[in-house]
């Protein structure tokens, strides 16, 4: 950072495992690309002490745009989860408020957002009874009202903690998230735009996947994406990655998903994961261990719109081929996800009209990931039309795949 530049608050250390050419690279991404920054805005900066080198290149990049910076310093899951544990499961709504008031105060006076994140125990949450950590989500759905609208940025860097949980070495995890960090991100929006022109064409859409595995395990959803186009186009808005997502028609998804993975479910580690759908909300689902049964159903029963589909996303990044227990990171895998809860309301996305709403709101919203890559394999159906197999799209007219496609999907 400039020595000429002067802050107002301090900041902790951070661990030093990242390059600085690389987190120059994300911050004038972030800065520029994702969060359009300008004179007039005011940026609201959320982070963990974890992240501090990505945090102080994108307030140097943000200032030299002429812009207000709003610093909050955020509570690692670690931290968070303690201070949840020692509530008792009655607290008051009111108690949750308070946690969240300093940020929702910051929120009401920013136009744009970031969040800056380095998740040091990405299991901290197991400890949570999840009546308490549906309760946090309904404080926070001021904050998530406040943001409808405006511009507004998150990504979780690597850590080795994560890396562990991937079956990785953290120099293999830390490549594997650098380059689906530095994709060619015109290149991919243009490939997404095919398959957006492609998908919008269709009424009915359905999901395979693990179809070589025991039936318990095996994926097979459908749903009515009927007056639900344009999809929306995300690469370099709101986190890193690449995907394509818009809200299925309320009440029409049916089938099984079935994770026979690890997996995070809002915060939660899970050994793996069946959810049941019939007329667009979960009727049944099955998860290893009665603690963790139990987390699922208080997520689900966080509210009227908590168990209902309030989105469903096509991950476009063929670095992200594996399980990954970072669920920023493992929407945007080759394969799709189902979002419960929240349906975004957006009606321009990246300068675009959009139709990604179908009306469902919840304090919660949780993405459950499905791989369509070898091993675990699976196939995109568009009006009865093979779009996709194993992570690669296809010509629907030759059932070839598509060479405009190539960068979005399976290598």
């Amino acid at each position: 950072m400039n020595k000429g530049l002067e802050y107002a608050f301090s900041l902790p250390q951070e661990p030093k495992h990242f390059n600085p050419a690389e987190i120059e690279k994300l911050a004038w991404r972030i800065v520029d690309c994702a969060l359009a920054i300008g004179p007039d805005d005011i940026l609201l900066v959320k982070y963990h002490p974890g992240a501090k080198s990505l945090m102080d290149a994108v307030c140097e990049v943000t200032l030299k745009r002429g812009a207000k910076i709003l610093p909050l310093l955020s509570d690692p899951t670690k931290i968070l989860a303690e201070k949840l544990t020692k509530l008792p499961v009655d607290a008051p709504l009111e108690v949750y408020g308070e946690m969240v008031l300093e940020e929702r105060l910051l929120t009401e006076k920013a136009n744009k957002f970031v969040g800056l994140f380095y998740d040091d125990d990405p299991r901290a949450m197991d400890s949570v009874d999840g009546r308490i950590r549906g309760n946090y989500e309904k404080a926070r759905l001021p904050l998530k009202e406040l943001s409808v609208g405006k511009r507004y940025f998150l990504i979780y860097l690597p850590t080795p903690q994560e890396a562990k949980l991937a079956g990785m070495s953290y120099g293999k995890y830390g490549a594997m998230c650098f380059r689906g960090y530095n994709r060619d991100w015109d290149k991919v929006e243009t490939a997404q735009d095919i398959l957006i022109e492609r998908l919008n064409t269709g009424k009915y859409v359905e999901f395979y996947a693990n179809e070589g595995l025991k039936p318990k395990w095996q994926t097979y959803v459908a749903m009515s994406i009927e007056g639900q186009t344009p999809w929306a186009n995300s690469t370099f808005l709101r986190n890193i990655g690449s995907e394509i997502f818009t809200a299925p028609k309320a009440e029409t998804v049916t089938g099984t998903v079935a994770a026979p993975y690890r997996l995070m479910f809002n915060n939660r580690m899970l050994h793996n994961l069946t959810l049941d759908f019939k007329g667009g909300k979960v009727v049944d689902f099955w998860t290893r261990g009665a603690e963790q049964r139990r987390y699922v159903r208080d997520m689900l029963e966080t509210d009227e719109g908590a168990c209902k589909v309030g989105e469903i996303g096509i991950g476009t990044n063929p670095e992200y081929d594996r399980p990954i227990p970072e669920p920023s990171k493992a929407e945007k895998s080759l394969g799709f996800h189902i979002g419960l809860g929240w349906s975004f309301p957006e009606q321009v996305y990246a300068g675009r009209e959009v139709r990604i709403d179908n009306g469902n709101r919840s304090a919660v919203h949780i993405d459950v990931v499905n791989l369509m890559v070898l091993p675990w394999g699976g196939r995109v159906f568009l009006d009865e039309r093979l779009i996709q197999e194993n992570g690669v799209w296809l010509d629907p007219e030759t059932g070839r795949p598509d060479p405009r496609l190539a960068i979005i999907s399976a290598k």
